[in-house]
């Protein structure tokens, strides 16, 4: 790596959004972490990778990030991992397992509860400052106890470095302070107070990740304070979330160059971003459900459609929506059907410029639904005319089956 950095400053990074205000400094290079491949998967997880499958299901994701497999494959290893049903479960599973067992002598739980909440208290308020800092904090900032460092250091959560003589706490994954937020907000007394205040936020996009681990926490409930603070404003304007896909951001389902050329965005309801929460919740309120379905073919044969989205993220939020607990085959058959005719009608003359790559076919695969995993391997056709033709066999076989 250094070699290829040469004389270079240099950012590695497995998450380089975070470090935006450096992307423009022709001095930096960036090198970002690979994610693992579907070998690096196997070969990876071992004997272990039959059992992840659950955990592969509710967060595909994760499988790919070195630091989050790692966190998956302790917990295979050393825990039982089937009644993990989200990632709020995931995350929790995990840093108990660093308090409680990683540590010889194990902590008492007087001290692991202490250690717990003080890092809960840095997360958010790191995240909630005027100026936020992302992973990476500085040990002088006013939140921080200076006498709790040297015991909240212990488990290797967060890390002390040292940069042109400052000092810094840094967590080992940004997601750690993005739960360990969550779960703040979630015990505090003014948790009501914090959520509407993140979901009314202008600056929505750093807490989007604790927004999920939020609907994991609490379910419909935050899917709910979504829709009515999204409700349309007198102005036309709200806040907005993110849609998250290929390790890139999608603004409202926009792409972010359109973006900068306008903030007038979808902000009556960020509804694709809401479909993505929604398998985050272990017991959907199916009324919220079809109403979140209705708001997305609403939008999508909406006249005015071509400037907030395009049928790729339509057909993201399907597939997310298609992932939530305890669906019904024939609202799955729906979802898949709605898929099809995107790809072979609606965007049928953009055809040759889709490229149906392995994240894509990740999101649907990752599932245990035939129907999802039959369109996966369709999708993952090279041949466009075999694939169209493919795609139109299988609309016709879930018609006659349906």
């Amino acid at each position: 790596m250094l070699k290829i950095a040469g004389q270079n400053y240099t950012i590695i990074s497995s998450r380089p959004s975070a470090l935006i205000n450096f992307d423009k400094d022709p001095a930096v290079s960036f090198l970002r972490l690979m994610q693992f491949s579907k070998d690096d998967e196997r070969n990876y997880f071992g004997r272990y990778f039959g059992t992840i499958g659950s955990i592969r299901a509710l967060a595909p994701e994760l499988k790919k990030v070195p630091m989050l497999a790692f966190m998956i494959k302790t917990l295979a290893i050393n825990e039982t991992i089937t009644e993990i049903k989200n990632r709020a479960d995931l995350y929790e599973r995990f840093i108990d397992y660093i308090f409680t067992q990683q540590n010889r002598p194990i902590t008492p739980d007087c001290q692991r509860i202490i250690v717990q909440e003080e890092l809960e208290t840095i997360s958010f308020k790191a995240l909630n400052a005027e100026a936020p800092s992302i992973q990476i904090i500085p040990l002088n900032a006013k939140y921080i106890n200076r006498d709790s460092i040297s015991s909240i250091l212990k488990y290797g959560l967060v890390n002390f470095i040292l940069e042109e003589g400052k000092e810094f706490l840094i967590f080992t994954h940004t997601s750690f302070q993005e739960y360990l937020a969550a779960k703040f907000i979630d015990k505090s007394d003014r948790s009501d107070e914090y959520i509407h205040q993140i979901i009314a936020s202008q600056e929505i996009n750093k807490w989007s990740e604790t927004i999920r681990f939020l609907a994991g926490m609490r379910g419909n409930e935050i899917i709910s304070q979504i829709l009515i603070s999204q409700a349309p404003q007198p102005d036309g304007e709200g806040p907005l979330f993110y849609l998250r896909y290929r390790g890139g951001l999608i603004m409202n389902g926009v792409k972010s160059m359109i973006w900068n050329q306008s903030n007038r965005l979808l902000s009556k309801r960020n509804i694709f971003f809401i479909a993505e929460l929604l398998p985050e919740v272990k017991n959907v309120d199916m009324k919220l459900y079809q109403q979140i379905y209705s708001d997305l073919h609403t939008i999508k044969n909406s006249k005015r459609k071509e400037k907030y989205y395009d049928y790729r993220d339509f057909e993201i939020s399907l597939i997310y929506l298609s992932r939530v607990q305890g669906l019904n085959d024939s609202q799955i058959k729906k979802n898949v059907m709605d898929i099809i005719n995107c790809v072979t009608i609606d965007d049928k003359k953009n055809l040759s410029s889709i490229e149906f790559d392995d994240d894509f076919s990740d999101l649907i695969y990752d599932n245990d639904s035939d129907h999802l995993v039959r369109l996966a391997s369709i999708l993952s056709v090279q041949r466009e005319s075999t694939r169209l033709l493919q795609l139109e066999a299988f609309k016709e076989e879930l018609l006659i089956n349906n």
